[in-house]
């Protein structure tokens, strides 16, 4: 379990770096509305070959196949920015405020 103390020196780490990436997963956009991957209702699920969909090689080799997909599955336009991700943009604010740019 995370203790307050942790929660602090993470902060205080944040604050101090001059440059932060954030390195989040397909989940992280699970509140807003859009699937992750691999659940059992995710975007792969019932997809024979998944991977190879939202590969370079299906869009170099079907492009048609690979738009298909992309735009009947990952396309969420009424999908609205959750807390992690309004977090994660207020802290690139401040660090672009306070350096003068921000490299994600």
């Amino acid at each position: 379990m995370i203790q307050m103390e942790q929660i602090d020196q993470l902060r205080t780490a944040v604050r101090a770096a001059n440059q932060i990436v954030f390195l989040t997963g397909a989940g992280v956009s699970v509140p807003s509305g859009i699937p992750d991957y691999r659940s059992k209702n995710g975007l792969y699920a019932g997809k024979h070959n998944p991977e190879y969909l939202l590969s370079e090689a299906c869009l170099a080799n079907e492009p048609d196949v690979f738009y298909q997909f992309v735009t009947e599955n990952m396309y969420y336009p009424d999908a609205k920015p959750n807390p992690i991700h309004l977090k994660i943009a207020e802290i690139g604010e401040e660090k672009k405020r306070h350096s003068g740019y921000t490299k994600y």
